[in-house]
């Protein structure tokens, strides 16, 4: 019982103050909660048959998006991203769930840490969610067969088309929605981050962080104090956005000054020409 409450106290927090502190709970991952990877392994109850599966029913579908990997972890490793999907597991052994993670290479992941593409699991990411079934659940069913097992992963790799793939072909995408949204039209739902563990003050701070990794300073600056709008109660939220702003500041200063001196240089080798004439 306890557990249960202290699950959805978790779950609550993540969504009013999601920052660093983004809440992993030193490596006690809850099973309800995007990420957990805590039966991402084969067991007893399903030994080798659901991998094999995997193999021939989902694995083809993600390596068409990109994705490589093998067992129950993929990967995607772009130029700024990182998207992880992974399969987990229920206890009992007769059901399992698609993680899937979103995490920039630019930044820090869920718990302030440098990212390692390789190596980062779902529940890192900045951005977290699960796969949802037909029946809007985030568990396939299945019993001993591998007829039902077969009968599960089809259905999970047909979601995955369904719910993640535009979204994961546009984050990698030159037209990102992280390049082209703009604060008049932004939300999470106008992103396609709705169904995400996140807020609208985590997203402006990444599309903020976006826009300073590419010289948008004046951008970034904008999404950063849209960001602080939403804050909350965090803290932490509140210090990396006003950190941002004042580093987008000194970046636009530093380019203005460096193109204010170009002009002086270019005006007076133009006055020198002229003097010469």
């Amino acid at each position: 019982m306890w557990k249960k409450i202290k699950d959805l106290f978790s779950v609550k927090i993540d969504g009013e103050a999601s920052d660093a502190e983004h809440e992993l709970e030193s490596g006690d991952v809850h099973e309800n909660r995007p990420g957990s990877d805590k039966s991402e392994g084969d067991n007893k109850s399903d030994g080798p048959n659901l991998s094999d599966l995997i193999r021939q029913h989902l694995a083809p579908v993600l390596r068409a998006d990109g994705f490589t990997g093998s067992g129950r972890n993929f990967r995607k490793i772009h130029t700024d991203w990182v998207l992880v999907l992974s399969v987990e597991t229920s206890r009992a052994g007769n059901a399992f769930a698609l993680n899937l993670g979103i995490q920039a290479k630019f930044a820090p992941d869920s718990l302030g840490k440098e990212v390692d593409p390789k190596k980062i699991k779902v529940q890192l990411c900045e951005f977290r969610r699960r796969v949802l079934t037909p029946e809007i659940d985030v568990w396939w069913k299945f019993d001993s067969t591998p007829e039902s097992m077969s009968e599960a992963l089809q259905s999970a790799a047909q979601c995955y088309v369904q719910q993640i793939r535009s979204l994961a072909r546009a984050i990698c995408s030159e037209n990102s929605p992280f390049a082209s949204i703009t604060p008049d039209d932004f939300s999470v739902e106008k992103m396609g981050f709705n169904q995400f563990d996140t807020t609208e003050g985590r997203l402006a701070l990444s599309i903020a962080r976006y826009r300073m990794k590419y010289e948008l300073y004046e951008s970034a600056q904008a999404f950063a104090q849209l960001g602080l709008k939403y804050v909350g109660i965090s803290v932490g939220l509140q210090r990396d956005l006003e950190e941002l702003i004042e580093e987008a500041i000194k970046k636009r200063e530093k380019v203005l000054t460096v193109a204010t001196s170009a002009d002086v240089a270019a005006d007076a080798e133009s006055l020198g020409q002229a003097n010469n004439l």
